[in-house]
């Protein structure tokens, strides 16, 4: 898919994970070097993702962080069971399980201004704010980082033979795949009066 990040106003994130954020220091870069941007960079995410972002781009690219940029990167912090908007899109924030305190990660459910709604996990095992988040939207976005436990504070599908018919969406498209469960999707047993899907670079989704 090529899509020029000029495109995109506002990025959300779940948790401050390296494999998360690590792409914030060259986007930067590239928007003020390369691609140059003449709109902000909204960021959304949990508590602390201004300072570690900051110190992440300052890590990467020296003083590149404090020099004039033709952009502001405009940070709001979402804590769980809080509501942001950003031009007429709602972002809530609801607590996941992937990280211990101060961290709080957060499973996200977006809603756009014509009122369809999708839900991501981030990274997290099974709780009670992925189904919170999961309630009453379009599509959940969800991971299944193994066939099995253990596999971390991630959810497997062994795992999610025994979640299937909590979740109140009627479209699931899991994602953060491993090597094993991607060989596999295509003879995994769908639940029944949920559709399933699984993710693989480039798919598009009209809600």
């Amino acid at each position: 898919m090529n899509l020029d990040h000029r495109q995109i106003d506002c990025f959300c994130f779940t948790h401050l994970h390296g494999d998360h954020i690590g792409g914030f220091p060259f986007l930067v870069l590239d928007s003020t070097y390369n691609q140059i941007r003449d709109r902000d960079i909204h960021i959304i995410g949990p508590v602390g993702v201004e300072n570690r972002l900051m110190a992440l781009l300052r890590n990467s690219f020296g003083d590149v962080a404090d020099k004039p940029r033709p952009f502001r990167i405009v940070f709001t912090e979402l804590l769980p069971d809080q509501e942001v908007e950003f031009e007429n899109w709602s972002i809530r924030g609801f607590a996941a399980d992937h990280m211990d305190p101060p961290e709080r990660p957060l499973c996200l459910q977006i809603e756009s201004p014509k009122g369809s709604a999708i839900a991501f996990s981030g990274d997290t095992q099974f709780c009670d704010g992925l189904f919170a988040a999961a309630k009453g939207v379009d599509m959940l976005v969800c991971e299944c980082s193994a066939m099995r436990p253990p596999a971390g504070r991630h959810c497997t599908w062994e795992e999610w033979q025994d979640n299937f018919s909590k979740l109140n969406t009627n479209r699931l498209l899991l994602t953060h795949l491993n090597e094993e469960v991607r060989a596999q999707s295509s003879e995994l047993k769908r639940p029944q009066n949920l559709e399933l899907l699984f993710a693989d670079d480039g798919l598009i989704f009209d809600l």
